[in-house]
């Protein structure tokens, strides 16, 4: 990535993640807490990996920050579209009654999704079983929708539900690059998922804290 491109990442990153980390801890913070602040502050001279790092830090520290975590959508400190709007879909794993098991940290990642907070009664994803079959979907503009599932149908029908959050001006000229087996020699746990949250991000890693947040 250009020097550039990473120094205005981080310069967004100082505005507006740094005072929310601060904020986290209050307005008298400890000597304990002063010295996890100093390590999960994204620093004026740090490379794009250790900023990451401190990201991870928090979010592993605060996992139940009350879903204002910074998580940055797959690639966006690799490529050039970290300012594009973007959705994140995040999905736990169920069993075969539909119990949920464990957090919701697997991930759809939607380039150009619609604005509008969504309001629906349910995730507007079916539960799919996710699996080594790899379908990548590119846009008017180059950037990609990439799932990886079981099989072809599998993947079809979550690809389905995919273009219809995506702003209809960047399907024209859309194609589906991918639909094929990936990486057999180290297989994804097949499991089946389930959405359990969307976090959309206006103006892509300008912010890590999300526009909206929208939990099922």
């Amino acid at each position: 990535m250009p020097v550039r491109d990473w120094a205005a990442i981080r310069k967004g990153l100082i505005a507006t993640y740094n005072p929310a980390i601060a904020g986290h801890f209050g307005a008298t913070p400890s000597a304990a807490d002063n010295e996890s602040i100093q390590l999960m502050t994204v620093k004026s001279n740090d490379s794009s990996l250790i900023a990451q790092s401190r990201i991870t830090l928090f979010n592993q520290q605060f996992p139940s920050s009350g879903g204002g975590d910074a998580v940055c959508p797959d690639g966006w400190l690799i490529r050039p579209e970290y300012h594009r709007p973007q959705a994140i879909y995040q999905f736990a794993e169920v069993d075969d009654s539909g119990k949920i098991i464990g957090s919701p940290k697997y991930r759809i990642t939607i380039p150009h999704h619609k604005p509008e907070k969504l309001v629906l009664p349910k995730p507007p994803f079916p539960n799919y079983q996710r699996g080594n079959w790899e379908i990548i979907f590119v846009l008017k503009d180059n950037s990609k929708i990439t799932i990886h599932s079981f099989d072809k149908t599998e993947g079809d029908k979550i690809l389905s539900a995919a273009k219809d959050l995506v702003d209809p001006n960047y399907l024209n000229g859309a194609y589906e690059s991918k639909s094929c087996l990936v990486g057999t020699t180290t297989p994804i746990t097949k499991i089946k998922v389930k959405c359990r949250m969307a976090k959309f991000y206006a103006t892509g890693c300008l912010t890590l804290f999300p526009t909206w947040l929208v939990k099922w």
